[in-house]
C-alpha cells in the first residue's frame, strides 16, 4: 500500500457543500450500529477505509458499495436518511423497499411464572436482584434461577 496514491483529505466537505470523506465513527452513528461491526463487514467484503493520523476515512463509492453488498448493515433506516448517506435516490430506494428490521443487541425475555416482559437479560437481572450471566445461563440450558424460569419473548 506503501506505493499507492491515496487522494489527499484536507476536507471532509466539497465545494459544493456535499461531504466526499466521513468517518468510520461517523458512519457508524449514522447507521446505529457498533464502528467495530461496521469495519468488521467492510473487511469481510473486501472495503478498506483509508487511514489518516489514526481515523478512517470512508467515501460515498465507498458506502455505496457496502450498501449493494451487504444491504443489512443500513437496516431500519429512512429513505431520506439513506440518500443523504449513501447520495444515490435509486439505491436509498431498494434499501428503503426491503424493510429490513434494524439489528437489535438485546433480546427481550420473559419470566414464565409472572409473565412479566423485559427488554434485556441485564434489565432482567437488576429487577430481581441476580447477576445477568446467572440468566443468561438458565436461558441456554432451560434451567431456573432463584426459582424462576426465563425464556426469550421472540
Amino acid at each position: 500500500m506503501a506505493g499507492d496514491a491515496l487522494p489527499a483529505i484536507d476536507s471532509p466537505i466539497d465545494s459544493s457543500g456535499q461531504w466526499v470523506w466521513m468517518s468510520l465513527t461517523q458512519v457508524a452513528r449514522t447507521v446505529h450500529t457498533d464502528p467495530r461491526r461496521l469495519t468488521r463487514a467492510m473487511r469481510e467484503e473486501g472495503i478498506t477505509p483509508h487511514i489518516i493520523t489514526g481515523t478512517h476515512w470512508i467515501s460515498r463509492p465507498m458506502l455505496r458499495a457496502l450498501a449493494s453488498r451487504r444491504p443489512k448493515v443500513f437496516a431500519g433506516l429512512s429513505e431520506p436518511e439513506l440518500i443523504q448517506l449513501l447520495d444515490s435516490e435509486t439505491m436509498a430506494a431498494e434499501l428503503a423497499a426491503m424493510e429490513m428490521q434494524r439489528y437489535r443487541r438485546f433480546r427481550p425475555v420473559v419470566c414464565v411464572e409472572t409473565g412479566k416482559r423485559y427488554e434485556s437479560i441485564r434489565e432482567a437481572a437488576r429487577s430481581v436482584y441476580l447477576d445477568r450471566t446467572t440468566i443468561g445461563h438458565a436461558l441456554k440450558n432451560n434451567g431456573t434461577v432463584a426459582g424462576l424460569h426465563w425464556q426469550y419473548a421472540d
